[in-house]
């Protein structure tokens, strides 16, 4: 007989199922809880199910295949629940009831349409996130390339307003040089008419 321990328990625990000639078989503990993992516990009947099933020990395997679907069921563990269903069926059938292997087959392949119409769905949500996130992206860069484009128009502009303000400066530079040259010939003419 095998007795079905958490890993988190004291040695005498372990010692004492040894004592009354059962083997211990640990399961992993949840982190939180520190009990037993459901998941694993599934797990663990579903395939030790199946060892028993290839090893033609129909019964033994039936009574663990059944409490792993009932654990998979509580907990929707749909792949689980497929295994436990397939290993069911296969076991009915060898043992020639092929009614029951029947009923199990049917359940596996109702289990197998919800696990690709999930995997069809995640797929699909998983497509539209990534669209989503590309359009996010194309937005984005388009932003940055306006955000760019006005930054260059605006140095632009203050490049314009800078030079013309300079040519401004030369022209009325050069315009007051002329008045002062012309007046300072006036000045001369001036000078030597009176002389």
């Amino acid at each position: 007989d095998e007795v079905l321990t958490s890993t988190l328990i004291f040695a005498a625990t372990a010692n004492e199922i040894r004592y009354v000639g059962a083997t211990p078989v640990f399961i992993d503990s949840e982190r939180f809880t520190w009990n037993m993992d459901p998941e694993l516990l599934a797990l663990f009947y579903t395939q030790y199910g199946w060892v028993l099933n290839n090893l033609k020990q129909y019964d033994q395997a039936e009574e663990y295949l059944t409490k792993g679907l009932e654990l998979a069921r509580r907990l929707n563990l749909t792949s689980y629940i497929f295994d436990g269903n397939i290993w069911l069926h296969d076991g009915w059938e060898a043992r020639g009831d092929y009614k029951k292997a029947l009923s199990y087959y049917k359940a596996a392949h109702v289990t197998r349409n919800k696990m690709i119409n999930r995997r069809t769905l995640q797929l699909l949500y998983d497509a539209i996130n990534v669209a989503e996130s590309e359009k996010r992206g194309l937005q984005i860069q388009m932003l940055a390339r306006e955000n760019e484009i006005v930054s260059l128009k605006l140095r632009r502009n203050q490049t314009l307003l800078l030079v013309g303000a300079l040519l401004v400066i030369l022209v009325a530079m050069i315009l007051y040089t002329f008045y002062r040259q012309s007046r300072a010939n006036n000045e001369k003419k001036v000078m030597v008419l009176e002389q």
